[in-house]
């Protein structure tokens, strides 16, 4: 997920880039060039859907982090699950040294006994 959104914003922010400096000018009779209504509201439509593609990209690209965060998130309970209730009363770890393990993010079940 991550990389899609990042590929998605950056073909946004080319897209808006490009959408940008689209010329919606036509040569008028005089040698002049005017702006054509048309071209605009191309121009205008362009530089809307660019800004949209670099919204999706930037969403993917969060929900890639978040998800990333519940995987690790959900590794760490299931390892504190895997330790059962009288392994550790018998280790003679205290709660609050669990508590400290847990906040760290080092919830692998050899770390617990190696005190």
């Amino acid at each position: 997920m991550k990389r899609n959104g990042i590929i998605i914003f950056v073909i946004g922010v080319v897209a808006v880039c490009l959408s940008i400096n689209y010329d919606a000018t036509v040569p008028a009779n005089d040698g002049d060039r005017t702006y054509n209504i048309g071209l605009l509201n191309q121009k205008s439509n362009f530089v809307l859907l660019s800004c949209f593609v670099c919204l999706v990209g930037s969403v993917l690209y969060a929900s890639g982090i978040l998800e990333n965060k519940a995987e690790t998130q959900n590794e760490r309970l299931l390892s504190l699950i895997r330790l059962s209730k009288k392994d550790l009363i018998h280790s003679g770890i205290d709660h609050q040294e669990i508590d400290e393990i847990i906040t760290k993010g080092n919830t692998k079940p050899t770390q617990l006994w190696e005190k």
